[in-house]
């Protein structure tokens, strides 16, 4: 349980849509599908009642949440969102889930615009402030008990179902739904057909936006043997060493999207990963690439010590594929070297890890 709350960017509170980072990459994409980092809170009562929204937008019930902007980790924004649309300040807060499935988190806005959800889920059980009657975001405001919910916008109604999975199971929610078969048909389609970087969803926005900085969902995997050694690949944009990491295509829910990328990068088919952190600190996670492309990355952190298929010796990707010490790690990126020190940070505490 995560007590306090992390410093806000306070000239992001209460910011005009078309000022904001989505409102001014809509002028550059229009209407297009995006894919957006962001969360939702689910704020809890000692009653189990949990706090509801009915949203201007679609004037439906939701949890309170919504996106980042510039420099803000996922985290911050969340509590911002939260603030902005209830009047409260959560306190005392824990990740439970990560909603991505493309059934769900796939929503077209009135006005066309279209998304796809990449949100993490925070449980607060403590808060602070007045509630708010309405404003500009909210049209009303009230606390339902989980069997009794109102007609609601159903990717929140599938993160209440999350966290009482995750309430009985001890266990942070980020599986694909008919993961099995999805998992399965990648495995048929993928070798030899990894997606020229053109052609990829980050690769098609480049060509609108030019180096523009880009909030890119993804995932991050650390691949660990028995004798406790890291995967890692060296990476021909950078030319040093990465974990196995990467942005989601347009379909894909996060557990694909990983799942994909170290098959990719790797030759390697993970069988029993589970996500242990999400990083998102723009003090880390903003990266500049060689070419001038600037990404913030907004990444869910798996961990895998069991896998199947070849480990290739080199690909478009990788120059050179090798396991690691952690006490004796190569030259690499530092938010993927912070990434194998928050392994070590889960594994001592058992908590999932914000970073």
């Amino acid at each position: 349980m995560r007590a306090g709350r992390p410093r806000p960017y306070t000239n992001h509170y209460f910011m005009d849509f078309a000022q904001s980072y989505l409102g001014k990459l809509r002028t550059l994409v229009g209407h297009r599908l995006l894919h957006v980092p962001g969360g939702r809170g689910i704020l809890e009562r000692e009653d189990g009642k949990i706090l509801l929204h009915k949203r201007s937008d679609f004037k439906a019930w939701a949890l309170p949440g919504g996106a980042p902007e510039e420099r803000e980790s996922c985290e911050q924004a969340i509590v911002r969102e939260i603030f902005e649309e209830t009047g409260l300040t959560i306190k005392q807060y824990q990740a439970c889930a990560f909603a991505s499935e493309p059934e769900y988190e796939i929503v077209t806005y009135p006005n066309g615009d279209r998304v796809h959800g990449f949100g993490l889920v925070l449980h607060a059980t403590k808060w602070e402030g007045e509630l708010i009657d309405s404003n500009d975001e909210t049209l009303a405001i009230d606390f339902f008990a989980p069997n009794q919910l109102p007609d609601m916008i159903e990717c929140d109604r599938i993160a209440i179902e999350q966290l009482q999975t995750f309430k009985r199971t001890g266990k942070f929610q980020a599986s694909c739904k008919d993961k099995s078969q999805k998992l399965s048909e990648l495995s048929v389609t993928l070798p030899g057909n990894a997606k020229p970087f053109a052609d990829s969803y980050a690769g098609q926005l480049r060509k609108i936006v030019g180096n523009h900085l880009l909030m890119i969902p993804g995932g991050r995997a650390v691949l660990e043997r028995e004798d406790g050694k890291i995967l890692l690949h060296r990476r021909p944009d950078f030319g040093i060493w990465g974990l196995p990491t990467g942005g989601t295509e347009d379909g894909e829910c996060i557990e694909e999207c990983i799942w994909r990328e170290v098959f990719e990068e790797t030759g390697l088919q993970m069988l029993n990963h589970q996500a242990f952190g999400f990083a998102s600190d723009p003090n880390f996670e903003i990266v500049s690439y060689p070419n001038g492309d600037l990404i913030h990355c907004f990444s869910l952190i798996w961990h895998a010590t069991k896998w199947q298929g070849t480990l290739m010796q080199s690909n478009d990707e990788s120059l050179e594929i090798d396991f690691f010490d952690p006490k004796s790690l190569p030259e690499m990126l530092p938010h993927h070297k912070r990434t194998i020190e928050k392994l070590t940070e889960f594994k001592r505490t058992g908590q999932f890890v914000l970073f």
